[in-house]
């Protein structure tokens, strides 16, 4: 599904998608999540890129961009934040109670209502039954650690040592962020 997204770079650019590792532990941060991205990077022998990131990766990407100015290019950063609000704090702790009942299906149509566009949620519901029974990890714990780290996320005060050309993509229609 991602492929069909980003085939439209795919002319211009490599493209890399990646995700968190598998095996975190409690209190793994945003800040060690872009160290592990970077070592990525280093073992694909990607020494410098453009990087695109959304939602929590946008948090991930400024933290590379911000301790390791040297492999990032350029920046783009979609829905995301620099420190929390109160939205946020409220909506991920929702989501981690949630995770922690193993409620996977009330977590998915929370997540959808309440990120997505009125019109894309009307168009997501009817599916709703299926889009519920799809994805359901084995534990919560992992998804656990990472929402938490959305919730401990402060990189405001360090934005200015971001020096790569960043573009911030958000909506005046985003409820979340």
């Amino acid at each position: 599904m991602l492929a069909r997204v980003y085939k439209l770079f795919a002319g211009e650019y490599k493209v890399y998608v990646f995700s968190r590792k598998n095996d975190i532990k409690e209190g793994y941060s945003t800040r060690d999540m872009a160290y592990d991205q970077k070592i990525a990077m280093g073992n694909l022998g990607i020494k410098k890129a453009h990087i695109m990131s959304v939602s929590q990766g946008g948090m991930i990407s400024q933290y590379i961009a911000i301790d390791y100015p040297d492999i990032v290019d350029k920046l783009v950063i979609g829905v995301s934040v620099s420190k929390q609000n109160n939205t946020i704090q409220n909506v991920v702790k929702i989501w981690i109670t949630l995770g922690e009942n193993n409620d996977y299906r009330n977590l998915i149509i929370d997540t959808i209502e309440k990120t997505f566009t009125e019109d894309k949620v009307k168009k997501y519901r009817i599916f709703y039954p299926i889009i519920t029974r799809v994805g359901k990890p084995k534990d919560f714990k992992r998804f656990i650690i990472q929402a938490n780290s959305c919730l401990t996320h402060n990189a405001y005060d360090e934005l200015d040592k971001i020096k790569c050309p960043t573009l911030v993509i958000g909506g005046d229609r985003d409820n979340f962020v």
